[in-house]
């Protein structure tokens, strides 16, 4: 099992508060002609219908660079927001299971690779855990992995609304993860201050590496907050460069080695 370490610096960055919670797909970067693999991408911004960020789909359209890949599509996925107090945490992990099946059936994909940031990358690491047949990679960047484990105030406001009385180890991809032949590829910083390095990012890829799975993981070095990955702005080096080794995770499957 390879594990692959990259450290970089990033600055810091801001998001703006819209509350928005349409459903619906949408391919960044456009729809590929010739497309036969997707990544389908999960906005971050919380879970929950309390505190929601900036939904639209200009987020993250850094994510456009992978569109000169000409075998794959990105389709950002909105997924719906839980309503409390009767939703439940389980809600957009059905909605994307249903957008997955969807979006093979309509466009013949043969492979489905599944990521996200923060609250998305908590849900695509959620996901991949229930149906690691669905997907074959995951990439999480500066997500929630343990819903157990201790936050500050405004993390444990939206795990708690996100939860809606069930059980956070549920939701918690950490306890959810069993060894499969799916591959992840990881971004944390040290110094976040939404998501604990030592319970979030160590104790997941020791479980990673307890279950066998194959991982690689980018640490962020530097003094950022947890909203690094800027909506729209493609400009910093720094974003560049977690986009091309997305673009290089990608671009190992077997079909391209032939």
């Amino acid at each position: 099992m390879k594990h692959k370490i990259l450290i970089f610096t990033i600055g810091i960055v801001m998001l703006i508060n819209i509350k928005a919670t349409a459903k619906e797909i949408h391919f960044i970067g456009g729809k590929g002609t010739y497309a036969t693999h997707v990544l389908v991408w999960l906005h971050n911004g919380g879970w929950s219908v309390s505190y929601s960020l900036n939904r639209e789909h200009n987020q993250n359209t850094e994510l456009a660079a992978l569109a000169v890949l000409p075998w794959l599509d990105i389709a950002s996925l909105r997924y719906p927001l839980v309503e409390e107090p009767n939703g439940t945490g389980m809600g957009p992990v059905n909605y994307i299971h249903d957008k997955i099946h969807e979006l093979k059936n309509t466009h013949g994909y043969r492979t489905v690779y599944i990521g996200g940031y923060s609250a998305g990358g908590h849900l695509a690491l959620l996901y991949s855990a229930l149906y690691p047949d669905a997907v074959s990679k995951i990439i999480a960047i500066g997500a929630p992995s343990d819903l157990t484990a201790s936050f500050n105030a405004v993390m444990r406001e939206l795990v708690t609304a996100y939860v809606a009385g069930g059980s956070k180890r549920d939701y918690s991809p950490l306890y959810q993860i069993s060894e499969n032949g799916n591959k992840y590829l990881l971004f944390y910083q040290p110094t976040d201050n939404m998501i604990p390095f030592d319970s979030q990012f160590e104790n997941f890829i020791s479980k990673l590496s307890k279950e066998k799975i194959d991982f690689e993981y980018l640490i962020i070095n530097d003094s950022v907050d947890h909203l690094f990955f800027k909506q729209g702005d493609g400009s910093s080096s720094t974003i560049n460069n977690i986009v091309e080794k997305m673009k290089t995770f990608l671009s190992t499957d077997d079909f391209l080695q032939r």
